[in-house]
C-alpha cells in the first residue's frame, strides 16, 4: 500500500485544492518545502498527496533526513513540464464530478478505455501530468489478478507472469484476472 506521494505543480494551491475535492479530504501547509501542500484523506491509511512547487526536488541528508532543494525551472513561452509519473487514485466521486472539477481548472479530463479491460478518467493536471481517477462504477471493471501461482512454492520468486487480457503466461490466473467479458464467458 502507497501511503503518500509527491508531485511537483506550477500552482501548488490551486492542484492541492482539486486533490481536496477530488478525494473528499483536507489541504494544509507542508512546512519542510515552503509554498508546499499537503492534502489528507481520513481514510485510516494515512493517505495524502504532497504538491511541492515546480523545480522542487529531494536530495539525500543522511541521517537527519532528506532536504528540499529548488532547480530552476525553464520558462518559455507556453511550455508545459511533461512528467513520466502518473498514478491512479480511487475516489467516490463520479467520472462526470470529476470531469467538473476538472473543467472548472481548465485541465484535459476524458474517460478513457485501456485496451477494452477497463476504464479510467484521465485527468492532466495543469494540463502537464497525469493521473487516472477511479470512481466506484469504473474500479469495479478493472481486473483483479488477487492470486497468482508463480509455480515456485509462492516464494514469488518465479519467472511466471499474466497479462492482461488474463491469458497464461506460464503460470494459472484466477477467474478474476479475466475481464467481466471472458469471466461471463468462461
Amino acid at each position: 500500500m502507497i501511503h503518500h506521494l509527491s508531485v511537483s505543480a506550477r500552482d501548488p494551491n490551486a492542484v492541492a485544492d482539486f486533490f481536496a475535492e477530488l478525494i473528499g479530504g483536507v489541504s494544509v501547509d507542508f512546512p519542510p518545502n515552503p509554498g508546499s501542500r499537503m492534502v489528507f484523506k481520513a481514510d485510516g491509511h494515512g493517505t495524502a498527496v504532497e504538491i511541492y512547487p515546480a523545480g522542487s526536488v529531494m536530495a539525500p541528508n543522511g541521517d537527519p533526513g532528506a532536504v528540499f532543494v529548488r532547480q530552476p525551472v525553464p520558462v518559455e513561452a507556453g511550455a508545459v513540464a511533461r512528467s513520466p509519473t502518473h498514478f491512479a487514485i480511487s475516489v467516490d466521486r463520479s467520472a462526470e464530478a470529476i470531469q467538473a472539477l476538472a473543467e472548472a481548472r481548465g485541465w484535459a479530463c476524458y474517460i478513457c478505455d485501456r485496451g477494452g479491460h477497463f476504464h479510467v478518467v484521465e485527468v492532466w493536471i495543469e494540463n502537464a501530468w497525469l493521473v487516472e481517477a477511479l470512481p466506484p462504477d469504473l474500479r469495479r471493471r478493472i481486473p483483479r489478478l488477487r492470486q497468482c501461482s508463480h509455480g515456485d512454492g509462492g516464494s514469488g520468486h518465479g519467472a511466471g507472469r499474466a497479462s492482461a487480457s488474463g491469458e497464461d503466461a506460464g503460470d494459472r490466473v484466477t477467474h478474476d484476472a479475466l475481464p467481466l467479458s471472458r469471466r461471463e464467458r468462461a
